[in-house]
């Protein structure tokens, strides 16, 4: 898309989760609301043949299309149920 040689890619992320008992620390005392995670922050380390303001571009770019961000951004209908 913009034709950019990166030498470097790394993506770290970290959350804030509201459900201590998915994780064994005690009982579901949360409103569904509540649960899952609270916060998502994630940081791009990205290095290549372009100025950083092309970069930090590609960077917003990828985060605009990505099907995962717009699944956490606008909630789908989720269903789980018994397999036949």
């Amino acid at each position: 898309w913009k034709k950019v040689k990166l030498s470097r890619l790394e993506v770290f992320m970290e959350g804030d989760i509201g459900n201590p008992a998915a994780w064994g620390a005690g009982g579901a005392t949360k409103e569904a609301p509540d649960m899952g995670f609270q916060a998502i922050r994630v940081k791009i380390v990205i290095e290549g043949d372009a100025p950083r303001e092309v970069l930090d571009e590609i960077v917003q770019h990828a985060n605009f299309y990505s099907p995962v961000a717009n699944s956490m951004r606008n909630p789908i209908p989720f269903e789980i149920a018994l397999a036949d």
